[in-house]
């Protein structure tokens, strides 16, 4: 799998490409933002190693852009900017980890492994599959949810994922362990405030007033639920390749 690292210190590119590649993965580093948009267009790579501050850009606004690009591959910030504000916003933007430096190589590892894994997962585990609960649509092979109206809303793969879990239970509370384990599948710091994150974005995107939500409800000190909102009628339905 092809590994593009973005990062203008080479020595750090240096100790990623060797680890990484050590792991089995083919690794190519960018220098600028500039080769990285150049690598990304030509290449397409599995996923993306990112740093935040570039000598030509910004890592969040290259990240950003891959997300309205509709780029899918897993990002992963490496960056010094250890303010949970800044992890935070990285989420937000669309980035599906964040390590802080100085790092440790085998966490580099674990990390891009876990990411692959869950990318690989949304694209294998459900194949062809969507979900259907009042007025969602959810495409889980494409990253895609139709809202009321016909709106197609573009999605990341853990954002699919954390939708995907909540709509198959609809109804029904989802604690917030239920959804790490269908997520990252392993605990690492600052995961539930992750949750938090995702269940935040996902909000804004499908809902016509995030702050005052008819589909995703917090249930305090437990987890979330997913509700189908009053005047709703196509039911709750999953199936595979062929609508009925």
């Amino acid at each position: 799998m092809q590994v593009l690292v973005v990062d203008d210190d080479p020595m750090i590119c240096k100790v990623a490409t060797f680890v990484l590649a050590d792991g089995g993965y083919t690794v190519t580093s960018a220098f600028t933002i500039q080769a990285a948009w150049r690598f990304v267009q030509e290449q397409d790579p599995d996923l993306i190693v990112l740093d935040v501050k570039m000598p030509d850009g910004s890592g969040f606004e290259f990240c950003e852009r891959l997300r309205q690009d509709n780029y899918k591959m897993p990002v992963i910030f490496l960056t010094g900017r250890s303010e949970i504000s800044t992890k935070l916003y990285g989420l937000e933007l669309g980035a599906d980890d964040y390590i802080v430096k100085p790092f440790e190589p085998a966490e580099l590892v674990a990390r891009a492994k876990a990411v692959l894994r869950r990318f690989k997962v949304s694209n294998s585990l459900f194949p062809k599959t969507w979900v259907r609960v009042g007025g969602l649509e959810l495409n889980t092979s494409e990253l895609k949810v139709t809202l009321p109206g016909r709106k197609v809303v573009d999605l990341t793969p853990t954002e699919m994922k954390i939708l995907h879990c909540l709509m198959e239970n609809a109804g029904h509370v989802v604690s917030k362990d239920s959804l790490l384990d269908n997520i990252w599948n392993w605990d690492h710091d600052g995961a539930r405030s992750e949750i938090a994150v995702y269940i935040s974005r996902l909000r804004k995107k499908i809902e016509r007033d995030s702050s005052n939500p008819d589909y995703i409800h917090v249930i305090r000190g437990i987890g979330y639920r997913f509700v189908a909102p009053l005047g709703a009628t196509d039911g709750h339905s999953v199936a595979g390749n062929q609508r009925q």
